[in-house]
């Protein structure tokens, strides 16, 4: 079984870094050209990268899956759950005296993992 899903999780984690990609490119657009606030061009740049995550693995990671627009509260809620473990992370390491980027680091893992575990069984289930 792991082998099977090996090459969704791949899809899985391409999605991730162009979504990173995607966030970038809102945050700097609204903050940097448009001079909004960076809190909220980051806030609104999570909502629409989320929503390009979404758009993504459920049409190309999780494809078989049928998602539809009825399954994104439950992404959005797993995606929350990722952004609280990447939280976490750097609370954690800053706790125990380290960097906050070895929490950053080590978070990506965490999430990456728990993100597709938690996505191919609440949200694209069967």
């Amino acid at each position: 079984m792991i082998r099977a899903e090996f090459p969704r999780f791949l899809r899985f984690c391409a999605v991730g870094v162009a979504n990173t990609g995607v966030h970038m490119l809102i945050v700097l657009t609204l903050a940097e050209l448009l001079h909004w606030p960076p809190p909220l061009a980051n806030a609104m740049a999570f909502l629409g990268a989320n929503l390009f995550s979404y758009i993504l693995n459920s049409r190309w990671t999780f494809a078989t899956m049928k998602g539809d627009a009825s399954r994104y509260p439950r992404f959005l809620a797993v995606s929350l759950v990722g952004l609280a473990i990447s939280w976490a992370s750097v609370e954690l390491a800053m706790l125990a005296g380290l960097h906050y980027l070895f929490g950053v680091v080590g978070s990506v893992l965490l999430v990456a993992v728990s993100g597709y575990i938690l996505n191919r069984l609440f949200v694209f289930r069967h």
